[in-house]
């Protein structure tokens, strides 16, 4: 296939010109019934709604996109059962796969995707980032293959991102007869895209005879556009062209950090060093234990079924960021280990995030290490870990001097070995990974990055000994991470 040389300018303000539309609700749906693959007998499947036969993600099921709402609208019986939770964000992953179907198995040797370093003429995959007129580059941004996934029978191309694509950005695919199947024939459109493709190549805004297939127009056309006059494709090459405009990424923690404080707190010496644990350390670090308030954004009545709500009483997007404390502010349990002495100006401090089904006593460890450097450390439990032991000295529950404040609240879902049953024990922190409610399972991680953003807030005012002047250096904080605490 020969094409001319790539001229990306206006893509993105071409494809989202043609995405406008004049109503509230968008397109109607297509309801024709999918007609036989065109061409030699190898297509590209192209089949919208309601039967759902698409490349995916796809801006057909993205509202956002064409200004017309503020979250996806993905049919269930795409992503089912997670389709609830995909449907609160305001657009699709920066780091999954795309994919697009053909109705025969593909040889995965004609895949010849664009470099635009490197441009042979013979491309038959083309990825822009659509948003800057940026043409992305195989085997740095992404690969090309075909999905070895259960049933896929090698006909689903698979276009997997080698880095995190861009939040709130349009991408535009196009797929071209250069592409084979195994057995030599070359690809061909589906007949929907295919009649719609040759319609407004030809001029016309509707299909002769087919007024079914019209509100296809408006999806299909502004990419054929893009395709032919800013790509030089030639248009009776496309046998499939698809947008995805990714979702907003950080503008939810962001809100929860701008509004970040110095928090109540009360924390206070217990007494100790290390070496009063009976673990044979040295006693460089002398302990502290207290707590501080942090607002608590899930429902503490529902902690594993709860997830972020905003004013709208909606998951919170780039649209509406700041979600409502619905807890109000909650006291979280804190442990801190200080140097044997204290330098003027206050330590440096090292922040200390534990790991799943740990909790803050970890930094026992290494807060021998750090005091030796003259570093202190502060630690705080993710949600919903905390001290379960009810006879350690760590222990805030119920009777201890500074109040029942673990925040594992008293869960006992899991097992011992693992299994999904009470077995009499307080659960310590199994459940962040709450893989039965995705968007619970994410606002428990949100949730551990706002409780460090209002410690790092209170840090600076943080008074352990009582003499009326902050104990730390505001200017040398720092962060220690294990396992998923590195992670937050």
């Amino acid at each position: 296939m020969k094409r001319s040389d790539p001229v990306p300018l206006l893509l993105a303000s071409l494809i989202l010109w043609g995405c406008e539309s004049g109503t509230s609700t968008g397109p109607e749906p297509v309801t024709f019934e999918p007609a036989q693959p065109s061409g030699e007998g190898f297509a590209a499947l192209y089949a919208p709604p309601p039967y759902d036969v698409v490349p995916y993600p796809n801006d057909i099921y993205n509202p956002v996109a064409a200004g017309a709402g503020s979250t996806l609208s993905v049919p269930v019986r795409i992503t089912s059962p997670l389709a609830a939770a995909v449907n609160t964000l305001d657009g699709f992953s920066t780091v999954a796969s795309i994919t697009a179907p053909f109705n025969a198995p593909i040889d995965v040797s004609s895949l010849v995707p664009f470099n635009p370093l490197a441009p042979t003429g013979s491309e038959n995959v083309f990825v822009l980032d659509a948003t800057r007129g940026i043409p992305l580059v195989p085997g740095a941004h992404y690969t090309v293959g075909v999905s070895n996934a259960t049933g896929s029978n090698d006909s689903l191309l698979e276009i997997t991102p080698l880095r995190p694509l861009q939040p709130k950005t349009t991408y535009l695919f196009v797929l071209t007869s250069g592409i084979d199947s195994s057995h030599g024939a070359a690809a061909s459109p589906d007949q929907a895209f295919g009649a719609v493709r040759n319609a407004h190549l030809a001029g016309l805004d509707s299909v002769p005879g087919a007024p079914e297939l019209d509100p296809l127009f408006p999806a299909i056309a502004p990419l054929i556009d893009a395709a032919t006059g800013l790509l030089g494709i030639p248009g009776d090459a496309i046998v499939v062209a698809w947008s995805a405009t990714t979702q907003s990424v950080s503008e939810v923690l962001e809100a929860v950090q701008a509004s970040a404080m110095a928090m109540p707190h009360q924390v206070a010496p217990m007494g100790i060093t290390t070496a009063h644990l009976g673990l044979g350390l040295p006693g460089a670090a002398n302990l502290h234990a207290g707590w501080i308030q942090v607002p608590y954004y899930g429902d503490p009545n529902d902690v594993l079924g709860s997830f972020w709500l905003n004013s709208d009483f909606v998951p919170p997007t780039a649209a509406n960021p700041h979600p409502l404390p619905r807890g109000g502010l909650m006291r979280i349990p804190v442990f801190a280990a200080t140097p044997n002495f204290a330098p003027l100006g206050g330590w440096p401090v090292v922040v200390f995030q534990h790991g799943v089904t740990s909790n803050r006593t970890s930094m026992i460890a290494i807060a021998d290490a750090f005091a030796s450097q003259g570093f202190a450390m502060v630690a705080i439990d993710l949600p919903p870990h905390g001290v379960t032991d009810t006879g350690s000295s760590f222990y805030q529950g119920a009777g201890s001097p500074f109040g029942d404040n673990e925040r594992h609240f008293n869960l006992d879902n899991v097992g011992a070995l693992g299994s999904l049953e009470p077995d009499g024990e307080v659960d310590n922190g199994w459940q962040i990974f709450n893989v039965g409610n995705p968007l619970n399972a994410r606002d428990h991680g949100r949730q551990a990055v706002s409780d460090l953003f209002h410690l790092i807030r209170t840090i600076p005012v943080m008074d352990l000994d009582g003499g009326g002047v902050p104990d730390f250096d505001s200017d040398r904080i720092h962060f220690v991470g294990v396992s998923l605490g590195a992670i937050f």
